[in-house]
Protein backbone atom coordinates (compact mmCIF):
# COMPACT_ATOMS: atom_id res chain seq x y z
CA UNK A 1 0.00 0.00 0.00
CA UNK A 2 2.62 2.49 0.75
CA UNK A 3 5.58 3.70 -1.75
CA UNK A 4 9.14 2.33 -1.07
CA UNK A 5 12.44 4.24 -2.19
CA UNK A 6 13.99 2.51 -4.64
CA UNK A 7 17.29 3.84 -3.46
CA UNK A 8 19.18 2.38 -0.01
CA UNK A 9 19.49 4.42 2.63
CA UNK A 10 23.29 3.76 2.91
CA UNK A 11 23.63 4.89 -0.53
CA UNK A 12 21.20 8.05 0.36
CA UNK A 13 23.56 9.16 2.71
CA UNK A 14 26.70 8.84 0.82
CA UNK A 15 25.31 10.81 -1.61
CA UNK A 16 24.79 13.40 0.85
CA UNK A 17 28.44 13.01 2.54
CA UNK A 18 27.06 12.44 5.96
CA UNK A 19 29.51 10.57 8.52
CA UNK A 20 28.69 7.43 10.27
CA UNK A 21 28.65 8.23 13.84
CA UNK A 22 26.21 7.75 17.14
CA UNK A 23 24.80 10.46 19.39
CA UNK A 24 24.65 9.14 22.83
CA UNK A 25 23.33 11.08 25.33
CA UNK A 26 24.90 10.53 29.27
CA UNK A 27 21.93 11.93 31.02
CA UNK A 28 19.59 9.15 29.18
CA UNK A 29 22.09 6.44 28.74
CA UNK A 30 21.05 4.64 31.54
CA UNK A 31 17.29 4.96 30.51
CA UNK A 32 18.08 4.49 27.04
CA UNK A 33 20.10 2.93 24.29
CA UNK A 34 22.23 5.35 21.78
CA UNK A 35 19.79 7.45 19.80
CA UNK A 36 21.21 7.37 16.31
CA UNK A 37 20.43 10.21 14.08
CA UNK A 38 19.89 10.30 10.41
CA UNK A 39 22.57 11.94 9.01
CA UNK A 40 25.43 11.04 11.62
CA UNK A 41 25.02 7.07 11.86
CA UNK A 42 24.03 6.07 8.37
CA UNK A 43 21.03 3.95 9.96
CA UNK A 44 17.10 5.28 10.07
CA UNK A 45 15.29 4.15 13.23
CA UNK A 46 12.75 1.65 12.35
CA UNK A 47 8.90 1.65 13.69
CA UNK A 48 9.62 -1.76 15.94
CA UNK A 49 12.20 0.82 18.13
CA UNK A 50 8.81 2.95 19.74
CA UNK A 51 8.37 2.71 22.91
CA UNK A 52 5.95 0.77 23.88
CA UNK A 53 3.59 3.86 25.58
CA UNK A 54 4.40 5.41 22.18
CA UNK A 55 2.69 2.58 20.09
CA UNK A 56 -0.16 2.72 22.72
CA UNK A 57 -0.65 6.59 22.11
CA UNK A 58 -0.42 6.36 18.35
CA UNK A 59 -3.65 3.78 18.41
CA UNK A 60 -5.53 6.44 20.97
CA UNK A 61 -4.26 8.99 18.26
CA UNK A 62 -6.28 6.84 15.43
CA UNK A 63 -8.80 5.47 17.77
CA UNK A 64 -9.88 8.99 19.12
CA UNK A 65 -10.67 11.72 16.58
CA UNK A 66 -11.05 14.43 19.21
CA UNK A 67 -7.63 13.76 21.18
CA UNK A 68 -4.58 15.05 23.18
CA UNK A 69 -0.85 13.82 24.51
CA UNK A 70 0.21 15.18 27.48
CA UNK A 71 3.27 13.49 27.37
CA UNK A 72 6.32 14.91 28.91
CA UNK A 73 9.32 17.03 26.60
CA UNK A 74 11.43 14.91 25.01
CA UNK A 75 9.61 11.57 25.30
CA UNK A 76 8.49 11.70 21.12
CA UNK A 77 4.77 13.48 20.53
CA UNK A 78 6.67 14.25 17.34
CA UNK A 79 7.02 10.85 16.07
CA UNK A 80 3.66 9.57 17.89
CA UNK A 81 2.06 12.05 15.91
CA UNK A 82 3.83 11.60 12.79
CA UNK A 83 3.68 7.45 13.10
CA UNK A 84 -0.62 7.98 13.65
CA UNK A 85 -0.88 11.01 10.16
CA UNK A 86 1.44 8.12 8.05
CA UNK A 87 -1.32 5.30 9.30
CA UNK A 88 -4.23 7.74 8.94
CA UNK A 89 -3.42 8.78 5.63
CA UNK A 90 -1.48 5.85 3.51
CA UNK A 91 -3.32 2.62 5.45
CA UNK A 92 -6.84 4.14 6.42
CA UNK A 93 -6.90 6.90 3.49
CA UNK A 94 -9.08 8.83 6.39
CA UNK A 95 -6.84 11.83 6.75
CA UNK A 96 -5.58 14.07 3.48
CA UNK A 97 -3.26 16.91 3.92
CA UNK A 98 -2.41 17.62 7.60
CA UNK A 99 -1.84 21.52 8.78
CA UNK A 100 0.54 21.28 11.81
CA UNK A 101 1.09 24.53 14.18
CA UNK A 102 4.08 24.67 16.35
CA UNK A 103 6.49 27.16 18.05
CA UNK A 104 8.90 28.64 15.44
CA UNK A 105 12.20 26.26 16.31
CA UNK A 106 9.83 23.23 16.28
CA UNK A 107 8.05 24.22 13.24
CA UNK A 108 11.58 24.50 11.64
CA UNK A 109 13.94 21.89 12.88
CA UNK A 110 11.83 19.70 15.42
CA UNK A 111 9.19 18.16 12.74
CA UNK A 112 11.48 17.78 9.43
CA UNK A 113 14.20 15.98 11.47
CA UNK A 114 11.71 13.76 13.06
CA UNK A 115 10.05 12.73 9.64
CA UNK A 116 14.23 12.13 8.18
CA UNK A 117 15.15 10.58 11.44
CA UNK A 118 12.54 7.45 10.82
CA UNK A 119 12.37 4.82 8.22
CA UNK A 120 8.77 4.32 8.24
CA UNK A 121 7.93 7.74 7.45
CA UNK A 122 10.22 8.21 4.39
CA UNK A 123 6.84 7.91 2.46
CA UNK A 124 5.92 11.35 4.16
CA UNK A 125 6.72 14.36 3.01
CA UNK A 126 6.75 17.98 4.93
CA UNK A 127 6.41 21.54 3.58
CA UNK A 128 7.49 23.99 6.39
CA UNK A 129 6.15 27.22 6.10
CA UNK A 130 8.30 30.19 7.54
CA UNK A 131 10.25 32.25 6.79
CA UNK A 132 9.95 35.23 4.40
CA UNK A 133 6.44 36.03 2.97
CA UNK A 134 7.77 34.55 -0.51
CA UNK A 135 9.21 31.39 1.58
CA UNK A 136 5.83 31.04 3.33
CA UNK A 137 3.83 31.11 -0.08
CA UNK A 138 6.57 28.52 -1.95
CA UNK A 139 6.29 26.41 0.88
CA UNK A 140 2.63 26.63 0.26
CA UNK A 141 2.14 26.01 -3.34
CA UNK A 142 4.71 23.15 -2.66
CA UNK A 143 2.62 19.73 -3.27
CA UNK A 144 2.58 17.83 -0.22
CA UNK A 145 0.88 16.04 2.75
CA UNK A 146 2.02 17.38 5.97
CA UNK A 147 2.20 21.61 6.47
CA UNK A 148 4.02 22.39 8.89
CA UNK A 149 4.00 26.50 10.26
CA UNK A 150 4.66 28.69 13.33
CA UNK A 151 1.52 29.74 15.57
CA UNK A 152 2.98 33.81 14.72
CA UNK A 153 2.42 33.22 11.28
CA UNK A 154 -1.24 31.53 11.39
CA UNK A 155 -2.90 34.91 11.17
CA UNK A 156 -0.86 35.45 7.68
CA UNK A 157 -1.98 31.96 6.52
CA UNK A 158 -5.71 32.76 6.95
CA UNK A 159 -5.65 36.32 5.50
CA UNK A 160 -3.08 34.45 2.52
CA UNK A 161 -6.14 32.29 1.65
CA UNK A 162 -8.56 34.98 2.33
CA UNK A 163 -7.09 37.26 -0.19
CA UNK A 164 -6.65 34.83 -2.76
CA UNK A 165 -10.03 33.27 -2.28
CA UNK A 166 -8.88 29.66 -1.39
Amino acid sequence: MRKTADVSVNSYLGQKGWKRTVKTDETKAAAAPATVMVGQSGSRLKREQLHEYQVHACEFLKTNPIAALFIDMGLGKTIITLTALCDLILDYAVVGKVLIIAPLRVARDTWPNELRKWEHLECLDMSVMVGTAQQRIAALRTPSLLYVINRENVKWLVDYYEKNDL
